[in-house]
């Protein structure tokens, strides 16, 4: 489980989801528009861990599991009463979950068990998410243009849609970037 918060952690920095600000005469992606009070700095200071990409195995309502995959390894999220759910961009229920759908999320350890603070579910955003050089902010490789130079987006929010100067397409911006402090303390 350690292994898992602390990769979770590190992934979360190189390609976190979270704090989708809308920003003016702009689109929002609508997969974690319910999803948007989650701010960086709040996850942060709860010491919650998120994780970006996974895929709902199986949902057991009795029990209020969900089995989730990250990247190839199988985790237990337990779903309380005050767990924020979002299904495509509106608030959700355990019963809309299905096996395959993809699912993003945070969590907090609870007597030893992962236990969910939000959850994203359902289809995948629409679009793919910029990439931020390293040290320069308001600068951003395009996704589908990794190899061209980063271009100049200024400090635009997370979650505003860009487009890319190579391609035409449009993309996310990425959130900044998590501070790692080189420890991690559960609630």
């Amino acid at each position: 489980m350690k292994a898992f918060v602390y990769s979770a952690v590190l992934a979360f920095v190189l390609f976190g989801l979270f704090q989708m600000a809308p920003a003016a005469a702009t689109e929002r992606p609508p997969f974690d528009t319910c999803l948007s009070s989650l701010s960086l700095k709040k996850i942060s200071e709860h010491n919650w861990t998120p994780f970006v990409t996974g895929k709902i195995l199986s949902v057991d309502l009795a029990s209020r599991m969900v089995a989730v995959d990250v990247k190839g390894k199988h985790y237990a999220i337990f779903v309380v009463h005050d767990t924020e759910l979002c299904c495509e961009g509106k608030p959700g229920t355990m019963q809309q979950m299905h096996a395959g759908d993809p699912i993003r999320g945070v969590t907090k350890v609870v007597n030893g068990q992962s236990v969910a603070v939000a959850l994203g579910y359902g289809k995948p955003l629409p679009y793919k998410i910029g990439i931020p050089l390293n040290g320069s902010p308001g600068y951003v490789y395009s996704p589908y243009a990794p190899d061209k130079s980063a271009f100049k987006v200024g400090m635009l929010p997370s979650g505003t849609l860009v487009k890319c100067p190579y391609t035409g397409k449009m993309f996310v911006m990425p959130p900044a970037p998590l501070r790692w402090t080189g420890h991690f303390t559960p609630d």
